[in-house]
C-alpha cells in the first residue's frame, strides 16, 4: 500500500499534511536542511527543486510558496 493509505495524495509544499501550506511546513524544510529532522519521508519531500539535496534553495522556495499562498488567501 505504500507510505500512505489508499486514496491519500500528499500535496507538494504541505509537508505536515495538514492541508495548509504555511510556516510550519517551512520549518520542516529548514529542520531537514539543518539535520534536525531525519524522517526519510520528510527528507525526500523537502527536496522541493528535485536536485537530490535539501539545501537553502529548498528553504527559500518553500518560503516563497508560503508568501504566495497567503497572498492568494
Amino acid at each position: 500500500m505504500g507510505l500512505y493509505g489508499v486514496g491519500f495524495r500528499p500535496q507538494p509544499f504541505d509537508l505536515n499534511d495538514d492541508e495548509t501550506v504555511d510556516e510550519d511546513d517551512t520549518q520542516i524544510v529548514l529542520n531537514v536542511f539543518l539535520g534536525i529532522e531525519l524522517d526519510p519521508v520528510r527528507v525526500a519531500r523537502s527536496d522541493l527543486n528535485g536536485d537530490l539535496v535539501v539545501d537553502v534553495l529548498d528553504v527559500q522556495l518553500h518560503g516563497n510558496m508560503v508568501v504566495r499562498a497567503q497572498e492568494i488567501g
